[in-house]
């Protein structure tokens, strides 16, 4: 009897252990995985709901400089070329271009000495490279308009950089003919003078330049 009452008590145990043990679910197709996304920074402000952090908006915007302190920097940077436009600068290099070679790009004065449209002798190009920290070949780009732009500013900025600033014109234009002692030249006065000649009026009167 005894025997009996334990064969039932130890079936009794083992339905009640298997209806407690946990099933595995059929095999099926598999299900994607999705990552869990990451925390999202958060700001409780002083009052009001707590709002996520943006990033992007905490950066402070890039405030670019004023143009004229833009323009002075260009000036004073050897490298790259700086392009001038609607500056008085600007306008008296074309003036010192017309009266150099009158406009030619191609033009040959001083017994082959000077070339292109500034009249530029191998020298002066060479003193202007070396400021700029270039290595342009004279006899290949003396005939271009815009190096040799370049290399005369570069010139002036190794020489007379105050003349550019306060744009003195005619030690520019005396430094151009005569080298860097050209304002103190007595020779380079008549190349002033016939440079002056050709500056309109608003160029004379920097009070009233608007460009052009």
């Amino acid at each position: 009897m005894f025997f009996c009452v334990f064969i039932v008590f130890c079936l009794l145990s083992f339905f009640r252990w298997y209806a407690n043990y946990p099933q595995i679910p059929p095999a099926g197709p598999e299900q994607p995985t999705t990552r869990p996304s990451p925390p999202v920074l958060v700001e409780k402000p002083a009052h009001g709901k707590i709002k996520p952090l943006m990033l992007s908006s905490t950066l402070p915007k890039y405030q670019s400089p004023a143009p004229w302190q833009a323009a002075k920097r260009k000036m004073a940077e050897p490298y790259p070329l700086v392009h001038l436009a609607k500056t008085p600068i600007k306008a008296f290099l074309d003036i010192i271009r017309q009266a150099e070679s009158g406009g030619n790009d191609f033009a040959i004065g001083d017994n082959g000495l000077s070339r292109g449209p500034f009249q530029i002798k191998e020298v002066y190009w060479q003193d202007g490279c070396e400021y700029g920290k270039v290595r342009w070949d004279y006899f290949t780009y003396v005939w271009n308009r815009e190096k040799s732009s370049q290399v005369v500013r570069w010139y002036w900025m190794r020489y007379c950089p105050s003349a550019v600033y306060n744009l003195d014109f005619e030690t520019l234009a005396r430094t151009h003919n005569g080298g860097p002692k050209g304002v103190e030249k007595k020779t380079t006065l008549a190349h002033w003078l016939r440079v002056k000649a050709k500056m309109p009026k608003k160029l004379q009167n920097l009070e009233n330049w608007k460009g052009e």
